[in-house]
């Protein structure tokens, strides 16, 4: 008589358990399919962001060229100042008004027209860039901030720390944000020789 092993007295998997390690496989798969194509989607964000902070650096450089010499001729060409030859008029909000809404949400209000509603995170960063910190600034708009100053500011309303390519990728997202409300992008300004930013806001205009 044939003695019968341990292993063929074990149970047979059920048919139902079989298609469950099967879905299982195919879902494992799949989930490594979407992983590679996230990181590579996120790669290829960050070198699409570093690609725009260059070529707005490279803006500004040709801009400077530009103003520097018409500067010279005729002050109010450009938004460049020189104290031998006076202050030229540089496009800025006159007041802007923040206030809470839902969600953790900031409502911004530019010279009293129709009312932005931000993102947390980018509601607290404009705030930020809007503040009058007694930084360095050339003309009467509220002081430069750097992205250290940023990164350490955000921290403190949000509760974490960004990374210097994470605070670039929301400037870009709060300019993305004003096109698309109809509203200047450019007065979020960037001042590539610093590395800093700010929103182009008469000094002492903010409200709460």
């Amino acid at each position: 008589m044939r003695t019968v092993s341990s292993f063929e007295r074990l149970p047979k998997p059920a048919p139902a358990r079989d298609a469950l390690l099967a879905r299982m496989r195919r879902s494992c798969a799949r989930l490594g399919k979407v992983q590679r194509l996230y990181t590579a989607l996120v790669s290829e964000m960050h070198s699409f962001y570093d690609r725009a902070e260059q070529l707005e650096e490279e803006l500004a450089r040709i801009i400077n060229e530009i103003n520097e010499p018409a500067a010279r001729l005729d002050p109010a060409l450009c938004g460049f100042r020189d104290p031998e030859l006076g202050r030229a008029t540089v496009k800025a909000c006159v007041s802007i008004q923040f206030d809470r809404h839902a969600r953790r949400r900031v409502a911004v209000r530019l010279d009293h027209g129709e009312s932005l509603v931000l993102p947390p995170v980018l509601g607290e960063l404009l705030k930020i860039l809007a503040k009058d910190l007694g930084g360095h600034a050339e003309d009467d708009l509220v002081g430069w901030k750097s992205l250290d100053q940023l990164r350490d500011l955000l921290a403190v309303e949000t509760g974490r720390l960004h990374s210097r390519r994470a605070l670039v990728e929301n400037v870009y997202r709060l300019r993305k944000a004003f096109a698309a409300a109809d509203l200047d992008a450019a007065l979020l300004q960037t001042n590539p020789r610093m590395r800093a930013y700010r929103l182009a806001v008469r000094r002492f205009a903010v409200s709460r």
